[in-house]
């Protein structure tokens, strides 16, 4: 099997034991990462061909919170900044939101989609005027 960077993996080792890992390119080797939010490591792909089953993992969906992240990451990336909070026109974040959407595939919002949303935090009411 030809490993490719930036792609998850399901690990199963001899003794049964799954581990899902990202597949990194560090220096020219490929790695496997493993829990790198909790502080874990890297493993070269090499070490690990002949102690486990290594099954690619194809993500078809992106998840709520990815998307999140993601349009906050394009964000970063935009030329103009994008002002967020209740003094200001939401217009501009719309706008962004439908372009980030676009380039993504996503499709758009169910009209009713505030009906679907759990109630969040508010430190100010909605202005409706």
């Amino acid at each position: 099997m030809k490993y490719k960077e930036k792609t998850h993996y399901k690990l199963t080792s001899k003794e049964g034991e799954e581990t899902i890992a990202y597949c990194y390119d560090l220096e020219g080797s490929l790695v496997f990462g493993f829990n790198i939010a909790d502080g874990g490591g890297f493993l070269p792909v090499a070490d690990l061909m002949d102690s486990a089953v290594i099954e690619e993992i194809i993500f078809s969906t992106v998840s709520p919170s990815e998307a999140l992240f993601g349009f906050c990451a394009w964000l970063t990336t935009q030329k103009e900044s994008t002002i967020l909070g209740s003094e200001y026109n939401c217009s501009p974040v719309v706008e962004r939101l439908e372009q980030f959407m676009e380039s993504q595939g996503f499709e758009d919002c169910r009209e009713e989609y505030t009906d679907y949303l759990k109630d969040y935090p508010k430190t100010k009411e909605p202005d409706t005027k």
